[in-house]
């Protein structure tokens, strides 16, 4: 017998409820999502991609949506969020540090190469080479440090948008001096 959403929703397994959401289509999770409360709803809202929510959320009746927009903002749902596992959490707001440091590796992987490029042209290799594995370093780093520093801010309870630009900026400048010169100290052979 196949669990329905809501069985798996009272389980908390996000896994299981991923995988349910990817084998029905947008009507059949509108359906499940207005049998379940607006907070209920919301973990396996919150899990569809954008697109996906689109089109779930196109199929739900004005009142299940009302329900679901009240549910996200509710206290019990952040309670709810709040007691999970970290790694659940991550998982379920798609805001894991894993996640953004792979984007900030990518990012400072094409600056690296421009700045290969350019150093070897005009200040020679092993500087290039310093420049270069610097810039991925301290991207990966401060993409880390951007996605982290919010949630650290809401944990305790400072408002983000008061500590994020100025931490971040702060702290990246600082370490990505640090990082350069760490690898220019390994790299020299200093």
């Amino acid at each position: 017998m196949t669990a329905t959403l809501q069985q798996l929703v009272e389980r908390n397994d996000l896994g299981l409820i991923r995988r349910w959401l990817d084998d029905h289509p947008p009507h059949e999770i509108a359906d499940a999502l207005a049998r379940l409360d607006g907070v209920a709803a919301g973990v396996p809202f919150r899990l569809l991609d954008k697109d996906r929510a689109l089109a779930v959320f196109e199929e739900l009746e004005p009142v299940d949506q009302r329900s679901i927009l009240m549910g996200l903002r509710d206290l019990t749902f952040h309670d709810l969020v709040e007691g999970m596992d970290p790694d659940d959490r991550a998982r379920m707001l798609t805001e894991a540090p894993a996640k953004v440091a792979r984007v900030g590796l990518l990012l400072g992987t094409m600056l690296a190469l421009v700045g290969l490029v350019v150093g070897a042209v005009v200040v020679g290799g092993q500087i290039a080479l310093i420049v270069g594995i610097s810039l991925i370093v301290i991207c990966a780093w401060a993409a880390t440090v951007g996605a982290t520093m919010p949630l650290l801010a809401k944990r305790l309870r400072i408002d983000p948008a008061v500590v994020s630009a100025p931490m971040v900026t702060t702290l990246v400048d600082a370490t990505g001096l640090i990082i350069y010169f760490a690898v220019a100290h390994t790299v020299l052979s200093l």
